[in-house]
């Protein structure tokens, strides 16, 4: 009788503690406050990231990706300007 090899379980992943770019920027665009109309620009957007520490200059594509989908999925709409450019607020619908 020959002896079976015991099969090596993939290495498993581990998860990301750290909160995604989606969900930062959520939470910026929500601390602007409810009471501004016009939402928060992307420019003032981008500085209130940077001021919580994510480096925006590195990752700015990433950024902009980000606020298109969030735009796409509801979760921002889109008060002025196109594609990444203008002005977001939270959707009344969340």
């Amino acid at each position: 009788m020959g002896k079976r090899k015991k099969v090596a379980a993939p290495p498993q992943r581990r998860s990301n503690a750290a909160p995604t770019v989606g969900d930062l920027i959520m939470a910026a665009v929500s601390a602007s406050g409810t009471h501004v109309r016009r939402g928060i620009s992307l420019v003032a957007l981008k500085k209130a990231l940077s001021k919580a520490g994510y480096d925006v200059q590195r990752n700015n594509t990433r950024v902009n990706q980000s606020v298109k989908s969030l735009v796409t999925k509801g979760s921002l709409q889109q008060v002025t300007g196109t594609g990444a450019l203008g002005s977001f607020r939270v959707s009344k619908d969340l």
